[in-house]
């Protein structure tokens, strides 16, 4: 009897030990310092559903999440468009933490390939928009994501002691701040070896499919001389194999690219990756036309490279040389080959947002014209997604690069089209616009909201002598030529001046401040 008791006591305690919960501290996303504890767990208010990465914090089965960092002070702030949480590391007055002289404090991410929630909301190069790493240990930092969600199938980015620049991590022997040993398939640039010292790339032969799971440590435990980078993968259960028409894309350390010889008109079926049937994957309207369950190749007969950017969701397609796959140089007697707009921020695909080029060269960052025909090269940017009216500035070259064919000078193209009268094309080849989209009245902007995209054509019938066509295509599908994009006058920015919030002055400031004029901003000192 006593046996019995005794075991249904030790049942009672078993239960209570397994059913049992215990309050988890709730934290309010803002601006406010959170005093995080490694392995204590935690809820988050008004958050349900939003996403936080891993390697700050594990979901559990009951809905909280285990803390994952060292026990410090830090922000965990919320964005509702992204339904995603942030989490940095701060002082204890709020301030984002840095890294001390010992490899304590901090280390951001900048670069291409990486973002939080997903790829497509990678910080460039942009000061201020790093990604913190989370602080695992004393001195070891981390972070974990998805290829396909959180990476790209391509990296190219460094680290950073600072959001922002200062402090950076290089691949070079002697550098103050250096990573000198790496266990894994991410390699460090040293400047050398045809990577910017300090980038991180995927090294030949490292296989980074989409599904799988990559985890990236820095260990600073030797110094901060002497880091150690080590990068874990764990290999989807699931096998990732895009294809085109049945054949699939090859996984290069470039990304996935499908090199063939493409007709005009051919028929092309994407298949093999759920993202391609997704409606956030962007098909260029210069190189593709929907055609049922298939798209309609565009650009004339050539041997191509269709690179399949599953950070940005994007096909890039470019003409190559059929032995080396390397993008063509376009041939200034013939008029054949690639034609690419290298420029500012204000444009990019799939946007400007998530693509703006600010410059950049490179086959990976500049846009391919497609090859229409013959003797014309397009490109189609929607506004407000690939084009920023209020930031136009680009220009052409034959390759993706700075030299040695541009569109400038005795080449700079001539301007036609409807279009035309709203642009300019300088004596260097800069396509800009000739108005001050601030400065229009509500009528004319009125007007403008008529235009869905704006349409680059580039006509080398006489490749001396290129003649550059910018038309519409309106909201309703209509093409160009319509009376209402006629009707929009443009403004004579290159005599008026106006405030930098749109107010024409009667005459050249006197007082020193930030102007339009010539529809550009000017500082009057």
């Amino acid at each position: 009897m006593k046996q019995h008791l005794l075991r249904q006591a030790m049942l009672a305690v078993t239960l209570l030990a397994t059913t049992a919960s215990f309050a988890s501290t709730v934290i309010t996303p803002g601006t406010s310092v959170q005093n995080l504890k490694q392995g204590e767990t935690y809820t988050f208010a008004d958050a349900d559903g939003y996403y936080v990465n891993s390697s700050f914090f594990t979901k559990n089965a009951d809905g909280t999440y285990t803390c994952n960092v060292i026990d410090g002070t830090y922000t965990v702030t919320a964005d509702a468009t992204l339904k995603a949480l942030t989490v940095t590391p701060v002082t204890a007055n709020g301030t984002a933490a840095t890294m001390s002289e010992d490899g304590t404090g901090a280390v951001y991410i900048l670069g291409t390939g990486i973002g939080l929630p997903t790829s497509s909301n990678q910080p460039g190069w942009t000061p201020g928009k790093g990604i913190a790493m989370a602080p695992t240990g004393d001195l070891t930092y981390e972070i974990t994501g998805i290829v396909g969600q959180e990476f790209g199938t391509t990296v190219n980015f460094k680290f950073f002691g600072q959001n922002n620049w200062g402090i950076e991590f290089k691949g070079s022997a002697g550098a103050d701040y250096a990573i000198t040993s790496t266990k894994g398939s991410l390699g460090v640039g040293t400047g050398s070896d045809g990577h910017d010292n300090g980038n991180l790339f995927i090294n030949t032969g490292a296989e980074w499919a989409v599904g799988d799971t990559v985890t990236i440590t820095l260990d600073l435990s030797m110094g901060v001389q002497a880091g150690t980078l080590t990068t874990t993968v764990k290999k989807s259960a699931v096998v990732f194999n895009p294809t085109v028409n049945g054949n699939s894309f090859m996984n290069t350390t470039y990304g996935y690219v499908y090199p063939a010889y493409l007709t005009q008109g051919e028929k092309l079926t994407f298949a093999g990756a759920d993202a391609f049937a997704s409606d956030s994957w962007y098909m260029d309207p210069d190189f593709f036309e929907k055609d049922g369950d298939s798209y309609k190749f565009l650009p004339v007969d050539g041997v191509y490279a269709i690179l399949a950017d599953f950070t940005l969701n994007y096909f890039k397609v470019m003409q190559v040389d059929p032995t080396t796959y390397m993008p063509v140089q376009y041939d200034t007697i013939n008029g054949s080959g690639n034609i690419w707009a290298i420029g500012s921020e204000g444009i990019g695909k799939p946007s400007y947002a998530s693509n703006g080029h600010n410059w950049y060269t490179g086959y990976q960052n500049d846009i391919p014209l497609g090859h229409i025909s013959n003797t014309l090269y397009r490109m189609t940017l929607n506004v407000g997604e690939q084009l920023n009216l209020k930031d136009i500035n680009f220009k052409f070259f034959g390759q993706p690069d700075w030299s040695p064919v541009e569109f400038s000078k005795a080449k700079a193209p001539t301007l036609t089209g409807t279009l035309a009268p709203y642009f300019k094309v300088s004596s260097d080849g800069n396509v800009n616009l000739a108005i001050n989209v601030d400065s229009l009245s509500t009528e004319q902007k009125a007007m403008l909201s008529f235009v869905k995209s704006v349409v680059f054509t580039l006509d080398i019938t006489k490749p001396a002598a290129p003649v550059l066509s910018v038309e519409a295509i309106l909201t309703d599908g209509t093409a160009t030529g319509v009376k209402a994009i006629n009707a929009v006058k443009p403004v004579k920015a290159d005599d008026a001046w106006y405030t930098i919030d749109g107010r024409q002055c009667s005459r050249k400031p006197a007082q020193p401040g930030l102007y339009i004029h010539q529809g550009r901003k000017v500082v009057v000192k």
